[in-house]
C-alpha cells in the first residue's frame, strides 16, 4: 500500500466527512480518489476502464472494503460514501466541461447476477467469482458453473467433455465439435437409479413403448438417457474398475436438456434451446431487471416525506423500439401482479374450501374492487349497461386467469402452480370413475376446479 493511502490518514479523512457532512472535501482528496477508483474507473492493462458495479452495503459492498482499509465502523463508512457521492454531485461543475465531479449512474451500484461456480466434491466449494480452480487448490480442484431446473430448482453442472475431462461451457453452447456437451447430475437424496426397472419408473410415458416383455425405452431415445460416471475433483473421468475414494458419483445427461432427473418434467425433442428449461443467476432479462428497479424506486419515492413535486422517474432510451418494449413489459408486469394479487386475496377469503370454477371470476372481480372508471369507457354507466360491462370484465378476467396458469410462456414470472403457491384439482373425479367401472347407472357429476392457497 502506498503512503498516500495509509489507513491512518485515510481514516482521518473519512471521520471528518462522516461527522460533518456539510463540509465539501476538496476534489483531489484521498477519499475522493478512492471513490472514483471504486465506483468510476480503474486502470487495467495500461488503460482506464469502468470498474465492476459495486453496491455500497453488504458483505461484498464498498463500505465493508473501506472499513477493512481504514479500521472505521461499517456504518460510519456507509454514511461517508453516501455523503461523498452527494457532495461531488452537488459541487460546482467543471468550468470547461460543465460536468459534475461525480455524475454517478445507477449501473455503478447494480449489476446482473453472476453464475455460481462449484467444485466436484461432496463438500462443495461455492463462489460467485468467475475462476477456473478453487483458490489454493493448485489446479487439483476445478470449478464448474451451476444451472438450475426452472421447475424444481435442482442444480446441474453445465459441462463439456473434452479428452476425458469435464470443462465449463455456456448454457446454450451445444456444439459437439469440441466435445460432448451436457450436464452432470449429483443428488444424495434422490440419485438416478442404476436398475433398468427403476429407470423406467422415473421416465415419462413419451419415453416408453410397449413390448412383448413389457414396457421399454424407445430406441430413438436410448442415447439421451443419463450415463453413470465417476469424476475426480480435477474434472477428469475415472475409468471403470479404478479404485479412488475421492471420485464423485454423477450422471451425465447429454445436451439439449430433455428432462429433469429430480422432478421428472419432460420437454419435447423439438425444443432444443435450454434457456427456457434451465437458469443461472445471470440469466435474468434486462427488461425484467429494469422493471423491478423502476418499481422499487417509485415505491421508495412514495414512502419519502411529501415534497412540492410529485415523485417521478425519468428513463431515456436511444430508439423507439426499446422504449416501446420496456413500456409494454412494465404494463404486462403490473397487470400480472394485480391479477395474481386479486386471485390470492380471493383464495385467502375462500379458506380451505378453495374456489370453484363457477365462482372463480366473480370472487376475483370482487377482490379487485375496481371503480367503473378503471375499465369502462363510460365511467357513469348505470343499471343494465353497468351489469353488461361488469360481465364483460369478468369474462376477460376468467380468460386471463386460466391463461396465466399455462406453463412456460413466462420465463421470468413462473406460474403459481409451478412455483408451488397454488393447487388445482377436479372435484369428485375419482368417485365418477369408480362408479363407471362398477357399471352402476349414475349421472356424471360436473367437473369442478378447485383453487387452494398453497402458500401464504
Amino acid at each position: 500500500m502506498s503512503s498516500m493511502f495509509h489507513p491512518k490518514f485515510f481514516g482521518l479523512n473519512v471521520r471528518t466527512r462522516g461527522s460533518q457532512p456539510s463540509i465539501c472535501v476538496p476534489t483531489f482528496s484521498l477519499f475522493t480518489r478512492w471513490i472514483e477508483s471504486t465506483f468510476g474507473v480503474t486502470e487495467r492493462e495500461g488503460r482506464l476502464v469502468r470498474t465492476t458495479p459495486k453496491s455500497i452495503t453488504g458483505e461484498q459492498g464498498a463500505a465493508t472494503a473501506l472499513s477493512e482499509l481504514t479500521g472505521e465502523p461499517v456504518e460510519h463508512c456507509v454514511e461517508a460514501i453516501q455523503q461523498g457521492l452527494l457532495a461531488g454531485y452537488e459541487c460546482e461543475p467543471h468550468p470547461e466541461t460543465g460536468t459534475s465531479p461525480f455524475a454517478f449512474r445507477l449501473h455503478q451500484f447494480i449489476s446482473k447476477g453472476d453464475t455460481i461456480y462449484a467444485s466436484l466434491e461432496e463438500e462443495r466449494y461455492l463462489t460467485l467469482q468467475r475462476q477456473q480452480y478453487v483458490p489454493g487448490g493448485h489446479r487439483a480442484r476445478v470449478l464448474l458453473p451451476l444451472v438450475f431446473c426452472r421447475e424444481c430448482g435442482q442444480e446441474y453442472y453445465c459441462v463439456r467433455l473434452v479428452d476425458g475431462q469435464y470443462i465449463p461451457r455456456r448454457l446454450n453452447d451445444q456444439d459437439d465439435d469440441e466435445g460432448a456437451a451436457g450436464f452432470l447430475y449429483v443428488s444424495v437424496e434422490n440419485p438416478w437409479p442404476l436398475d433398468d426397472d427403476a429407470v423406467r419408473e422415473r421416465l415419462s410415458d413419451e419415453w416408453l413403448e410397449e413390448h412383448q416383455s413389457g414396457p421399454r425405452v424407445r430406441r430413438n431415445r436410448r442415447g439421451n438417457l443419463p450415463m453413470a460416471v465417476q469424476v475426480r475433483a480435477d474434472g477428469t473421468l475415472q475409468g471403470e474398475g479404478a479404485s479412488n475414494g475421492t471420485a464423485l458419483g454423477c450422471h451425465f445427461a447429454p445436451a439439449p436438456f430433455r428432462f429433469c432427473l429430480q422432478c421428472g418434467v419432460s420437454y419435447g425433442f423439438r425444443q432444443r434451446e435450454d434457456f427456457a428449461k434451465l437458469a443461472s443467476l445471470s440469466s435474468e432479462g434486462r427488461s425484467t431487471a429494469t422493471t423491478i428497479l423502476s418499481l422499487s424506486a417509485i415505491r421508495r419515492l412514495r414512502d419519502t416525506p411529501k415534497n412540492p413535486l410529485p415523485p417521478k422517474m425519468l428513463s431515456f432510451t436511444d430508439n423507439r423500439q426499446d422504449a416501446s418494449l420496456q413500456a409494454g413489459h412494465f404494463n404486462d408486469f403490473i397487470e400480472v401482479g394485480v391479477l395474481r394479487a386479486a386471485l390470492y386475496r380471493a383464495a385467502q377469503r375462500a379458506g380451505v374450501e378453495g374456489l370453484r370454477h363457477e365462482e372463480l371470476t366473480q370472487q376475483v372481480f370482487n377482490a379487485l374492487d375496481l371503480p367503473p372508471g378503471a375499465y369502462a369507457s363510460d365511467p357513469g354507466v348505470k343499471y343494465q349497461a353497468l351489469a353488461e360491462t361488469q360481465r364483460a370484465l369478468r369474462n376477460v378476467l376468467g380468460y386471463r386467469l386460466y391463461r396465466d396458469l399455462k406453463r412456460g410462456w413466462r420465463i421470468t414470472s413462473p406460474t403459481w402452480s409451478s412455483a408451488g403457491c397454488s393447487r388445482s384439482s377436479i372435484s369428485r373425479w375419482k368417485r365418477c370413475v369408480a362408479t363407471r367401472r362398477s357399471g352402476a347407472s349414475a349421472t356424471q357429476p360436473s367437473a369442478q376446479l378447485l383453487l387452494r392457497r398453497g402458500c401464504g
